[in-house]
């Protein structure tokens, strides 16, 4: 996806209708939704199109679920990363030669 249908069509009803969904899924959107959305399999996305019912997104396409889902998961890549890195930091300082490290909820 490139800026140009933002730069070029500011006032399309596609740009209007995408920039009102993405302050839906901002401002309405839970962080127990991702994991929800996540564990959707197959090409239904019976978990997803509940979650965008939940939060005002009705009629939700199958491009739609795919996108959300995709997001989803690179947001849980993302977090998982940087709560890595900062539990990294700190085995490193400990010193110690064995350290287990237990991390609650969807993150692993």
């Amino acid at each position: 996806m490139t800026a140009e249908p933002f730069i070029r069509y500011p006032n399309s009803k596609y740009v209007q209708q995408f920039k009102k969904t993405c302050y839906v899924l901002i401002t309405k959107a839970k962080p127990e939704f991702v994991s929800t959305v996540e564990a959707d399999e197959g090409i239904q996305f019976s978990n997803t199109h509940l979650v965008l019912e939940n939060i005002g997104i009705q009629n939700a396409t199958y491009d739609d679920c795919a996108i959300v889902q995709y997001v989803c998961r690179q947001v849980s890549k993302r977090a998982a990363r940087l709560a890595a890195a900062g539990l990294a930091v700190l085995v490193n300082r400990i010193g110690k030669p064995h350290v287990t490290i237990g991390v609650d909820g969807s993150l692993y």
